[in-house]
């Protein structure tokens, strides 16, 4: 077994633990721990120059960095794709915050970048919808989900009657509680049940309120109390 002293630690180890010169292909003079101690070292002692420099080369190597970079997507997608997940898995209540902050904070841009890209790929997002809604397992999972929900709305209170639902419109002045838009013919209100289904609210006169498609979507399960419930409580039927 072949040995070398490292001039850093001053201890006999095997020439496998020294990092092996480029060019003259022999052993470093410093073992690989040493060496790695040695280079952290330097860059907390420098980090600010590092940065600097590393800023610098990017900016006179964007195009190559970027090739450099897409070539290693392509031929390692899978394994980023794993490590995603992985690292979503591990970190979802603070990604999901962090990804709910940004867009509060950007949501005209976030809106107008999603408005610009369904406009220019109308014929692909067409084609990408159709697909998800024919998948069977999307299929089977829609036919769970309604035949459980139509259960618990037969085992709930179902007294809304459609003169209370004309006054709940009328009270909200044809607009949804939500943001605002006026009812009509491009936007019908549906009923949104303030305590959704699932938390056994009903859909009765003091449960329920006006909402467009989108924002009832948006809602989903939720419980959010709008103007709308406190109007019904205070101007009852």
């Amino acid at each position: 077994m072949t040995t070398r002293v490292c001039t850093q630690c001053g201890v006999e180890k095997d020439v496998g633990l020294f990092y092996i010169e480029n060019r003259s292909k022999k052993p470093r003079s410093t073992c690989i721990k040493c060496t790695s101690s040695a280079c952290k070292r330097y860059r907390e002692n420098n980090a600010d120059v590092l940065k600097e420099h590393a800023k610098l080369y990017r900016c006179a190597n964007k195009q190559e960095i970027s090739e450099r970079s897409k070539v290693y997507r392509m031929q390692n997608s899978e394994l980023l794709k794993q490590k995603k997940r992985e690292r979503f898995a591990a970190n979802s209540e603070v990604l999901n915050a962090r990804h709910r902050a940004k867009h509060q904070q950007n949501k005209d841009y976030d809106n107008a970048k999603t408005k610009e890209y369904r406009d220019a790929n109308r014929e692909k997002i067409r084609v990408s919808d159709r697909a998800y809604y024919l998948n069977p397992i999307r299929q089977a999972k829609t036919k769970w989900y309604s035949h459980n929900r139509r259960q618990r709305i037969l085992n709930s209170d179902a007294s809304l009657t459609v003169k209370q639902w004309m006054r709940i419109i009328e009270m909200q002045n044809n607009k949804c509680s939500n943001c605002g838009r006026m009812f009509g013919e491009h936007l019908k209100p549906t009923r949104d049940h303030i305590i959704p289904v699932s938390l056994g609210g009903g859909l009765t006169f003091g449960n329920v309120q006006a909402l467009c498609h989108s924002c009832n979507c948006k809602k989903s399960s939720s419980v959010i109390f709008t103007r709308a419930l406190n109007e019904l409580l205070v101007n009852p039927c």
